[in-house]
């Protein structure tokens, strides 16, 4: 069942090196995942989907743990068809959520970001295949 689509950008001319997933979750550099959403879902799934593949990713959250919080609270309601949520970075200033148009928030700590990009660039990403897809390989 799809339950949305995906595009991942990198500012241009970016060097990801050999493991081009961990070089875009390193990459201090402008870059965006944006997610369109397929079909509705509850909040709890929406939410609980990113914490549990970045709990998979890391062995120790604490680096990020208040930001972790600080982004679950974006989500104020159930996921719907439709929904279109960005998530730009900005080495200058964090990361900022974005939902249907509205900045939800901006998290400066880059921790964070990097722990967000594992969701589907890291060693255990949500879906493998999707991984090897957004990196073209």
């Amino acid at each position: 069942v799809d339950v949305y689509s995906i595009v991942s950008y990198v500012a241009e001319g970016t060097d990801l090196g050999d493991d081009a997933g961990a070089g875009l979750i390193a990459a201090e550099v402008p870059k965006r995942i944006r997610m369109d959403l397929k079909r509705g879902f509850s909040r709890e799934k929406l939410v609980n989907a990113f914490k549990d593949v970045i709990e998979k990713n890391y062995d120790d959250m604490s680096a990020f743990a208040a930001d972790m919080e600080t982004f679950k609270a974006y989500f104020e309601r159930d996921a719907q068809e439709g929904d279109v949520i960005v998530f730009d970075y900005c080495p200058a200033s964090g990361l900022t959520t974005t939902l249907n148009g509205e900045v939800r928030g901006t998290i400066a700590n880059p921790a964070f970001s990097e722990a967000l990009w594992t969701v589907w660039f890291g060693a255990k990403p949500v879906n493998g295949g999707l991984k090897k897809a957004l990196l073209g390989q």
